[in-house]
């Protein structure tokens, strides 16, 4: 604190050296090569009575040239200097060179304490746009900060007013750049709007303003382009969005756009566009595709047909897709083969390795979980044999015969794998049921470890299984934690790469 009292003595020294007009000159309006006055040199090294300093000499109506003090405040979030600068009330509407004023920047970067400050100013400035025709809140969306667009909401209660250039509110933007968490509460805000209003007409005797019907259109609504806030996320190939917006009832999952399209038209064009380019099935792309097809999404029949056209007007291109999907299959196909025996493999050894058994006879014949082992190894055992022959057959196949077999065989061989941890568990049990502490144990370990067993092979070839069956709502509500799931790793991974 000492040294800053120093600097504020050295610069009021300084500026008392020349007229009292020089204030403005040397403070405010000299600039470095960065185009950064003293002012704001000042405010960024957090010398608060420097500041006060400049501020009580310099005239009412004079403003700094270059950066704008207020944004190198919103930028350290140093509410304390924030509430100093604000003590001059037009440099609240400062802007820069991309038209943007403070309140922009402290949407831009999530700092709600400053954005308070600033709206507690000048109410006004939530509807100000900068040379990008964005609102503070538009920032606010595409960043995810949910927090900042709660408050900037009370603010701009019409959604009709907050488009961009391109008419889009913020959930277009939200879903344009995959920020789940503000979608989330966007859909979830009509719900509760929704139930306020039932509260309030039915205690209050108050005639609701139907403001949540506002927000139900937003879902919805289109831009210039004809594209929805689902359109959006597809073509961004965000899942977790995706998936969010197909959960929703409300939504329309068979909108089209200005040219024809669906969202899942766009995502089959990025899906296959994908998977011919890169065969890890695993990506976003997919996984969009797999949001989509698993809420029962249509594709445009327009589309569809013009689609057909390109494939047979492009023989060449065909072709190699055809050969990059053959070699996908088959080498699909091999690596399961080994799986698939090894499974057989230790089915047949469970079968020669009876638990309990002497003299070529079963001694636990009265134990139900003896019982259980039989059913179990005998599901396995027949489930192996079946995933080998649809394995070996489909390789002697035509192409699409290879893929409708793969798509059979991923729950079979699912069900031989936690049927055969299920008969390693029962087994195991009737040998040492004897020692209570011990088989309690096993038990409640080999239960836990079956269960993570489950879920990461469901986890692992979700995208392969999912969409043909998963429109019933029973097997979504199964699959939800493992989507959610994926869809983390590959969030994780775009953000390490």
């Amino acid at each position: 604190m000492s040294g800053e009292k120093n600097i504020a003595i050295k610069i009021f020294q300084l500026l008392e050296e020349h007229n009292e007009s020089c204030y403005n000159d040397l403070a405010l309006a000299s600039t470095n090569k960065a185009d950064e006055s003293v002012i704001y040199l000042a405010v960024q090294a957090g010398h608060k009575e420097t500041v006060q300093l400049i501020l009580n000499k310099c005239d009412e109506s004079t403003t700094p040239r270059g950066l704008s003090p207020l944004v190198a405040a919103i930028k350290k979030q140093d509410q304390d200097m924030l509430k100093i600068i604000l003590e001059k009330g037009q440099w609240i509407h400062l802007e820069d060179e991309h038209g943007r004023i403070p309140l922009h920047y402290a949407a831009l970067w999530g700092y709600r304490e400053g954005v308070v400050l600033l709206l507690g100013k000048c109410k006004t400035c939530s509807n100000e746009r900068d040379g990008y025709g964005y609102l503070p809140i538009h920032l606010a969306s595409q960043r995810g900060h949910v927090e900042v667009v709660k408050k900037l909401l009370d603010y701009c209660p019409d959604h009709t007013e907050m488009v961009d250039n391109f008419g889009r509110n913020i959930l277009h933007i939200a879903a344009k750049y995959g920020k789940h968490e503000v979608v989330s509460y966007i859909l979830n805000m009509e719900r509760v709007a929704k139930m306020k209003e039932l509260i309030i007409s039915r205690f209050w005797s108050q005639k609701p303003n139907r403001q949540f019907e506002k927000w139900d259109e937003m879902i919805n609504e289109t831009d210039y382009f004809g594209n929805t806030p689902l359109h959006l996320a597809a073509l961004g190939c965000h899942p977790k969005v995706v998936y969010a917006l197909t959960w929703d009832k409300r939504v329309n999952l068979d909108a089209v756009n200005v040219s024809g399209e669906t969202p899942l038209d766009i995502a089959n064009a990025l899906y296959y566009e994908s998977k011919h380019g890169d065969l890890h099935v695993t990506h976003p792309e997919r996984l969009s595709w797999t949001a989509l097809k698993s809420a029962g999404a249509n594709e445009r029949s327009k589309f569809l047909l013009r689609n057909q056209e390109d494939k047979f007007s492009n023989i060449m291109q065909r072709s190699t897709k055809i050969s990059d999907t053959e070699l996908y299959l088959y080498s699909k196909a091999k690596t399961l083969t080994v799986p698939s025996t090894l499974i057989l493999t230790a089915s047949v050894a469970a079968c020669l390795a009876v638990p309990g058994e002497a003299e070529g006879k079963a001694n636990n014949l009265d134990n139900p979980m003896f019982h259980f082992f039989i059913f179990c190894i005998t599901v396995s055992f027949f489930s192996s044999i079946i995933s080998t022959i649809i394995l070996l057959s489909a390789r002697l196949g035509l192409l699409h015969l290879l893929a409708l077999a793969l798509n059979f065989l991923m729950p079979i061989l699912g069900l031989a794998l936690v049927t055969l941890s299920l008969a390693f568990l029962a087994g195991l049990y009737t040998v040492i049921c004897q020692l209570p502490w011990l088989s309690t144990a096993f038990l409640a370990i080999s239960v836990l470890l079956s269960v993570i067993v489950c879920f990461m092979y469901f986890l692992l070839f979700l995208p392969s299984v999912l969409p043909s069956p998963s429109s019933r709502l029973p097997i979504r509500y199964i699959s939800y934690f493992a989507f959610q799931t994926i869809a983390w790793i590959c969030e994780r991974v775009q953000v390490t790469v």
